[in-house]
């Protein structure tokens, strides 16, 4: 098998300073465990998945990826996503809210056509994006054949109800009485999303009529999500 090397790199001047940022993919290679556990968001399909990844290796600069892969998560291309997730898939379509600032950056890095289509809907109705901390997750499950995933949960009425995961691990029998409403919550595992940068965190998308809500859930536990991707890639 030949295999492809691209290499994806980016010049961007921060605080004065030019800082690069190189990530390297092979198209026709199958995707490391290590890899698919830094995604952000996996959407499962008949003949294969759409990974959205970070592939920056600098905090401080976002550079987001499509990782179309068959179902042994060997990547078959790749593109850049002038967005920052996946809302939809549809006739082969991926459909995601457009981000204006890296519009440039996709005309830019997206020179090779795709055999599938991207498509962005405009963002002038939504005022923002607004990030709540109310909920932590005590227990979860996926569903492999469904590709979905069952939280059960604990909820706060304080929006923001905490703050830092150290400090929740600290005061964990406080925050448990504190969150007290309990439920389950069974959603679509597609429509999650993780950080790389932060292993303790799900992130669940609501819409209201003009603004987008993350709200950011949290596992004391991170090796249970590690536990998750293993099942998806097959080491479980």
């Amino acid at each position: 098998m030949i295999f492809v090397l691209v290499s994806i790199s980016i010049v961007s001047c921060i605080k004065s300073r030019q800082t690069i940022i190189t990530s390297e993919v092979e198209i026709g290679k199958k995707m490391s465990f290590e890899d698919l556990k830094q995604s952000e968001q996996i959407i499962k399909e008949d003949h294969g998945y759409i990974i959205l990844r970070d592939v920056s290796n600098n905090l401080d600069v976002y550079l987001p990826y499509l990782f179309f892969c068959d179902t042994s998560f060997t990547v078959l291309e790749t593109a850049y996503y002038c967005s920052e997730y996946i809302d939809s898939i549809s006739n082969d379509t991926v459909f995601g809210l457009l981000n204006k600032q890296r519009k440039s950056k996709g005309d830019f890095f997206n020179k090779k056509s795709l055999s599938r289509k991207i498509h962005y809907t405009n963002n002038e109705k939504f005022n923002g994006y607004q990030k709540i901390q109310r909920t932590i997750i005590d227990s979860l499950e996926l569903n492999v054949a469904e590709f979905c995933m069952t939280l059960y949960v604990r909820e706060s009425d304080d929006l923001f109800g905490w703050k830092d995961i150290d400090h929740v691990k600290n005061n964990l029998e406080v925050y448990k009485e504190k969150f007290s409403k309990r439920r389950t919550i069974t959603v679509s595992f597609s429509s999650l999303k993780f950080s790389k940068y932060h292993p303790h965190s799900i992130y669940l998308l609501k819409t209201s009529k003009n603004k987008r809500i993350w709200d950011e859930m949290i596992v004391i536990d991170s090796t249970k999500i590690d536990m998750v991707f293993e099942k998806i890639y097959g080491i479980k």
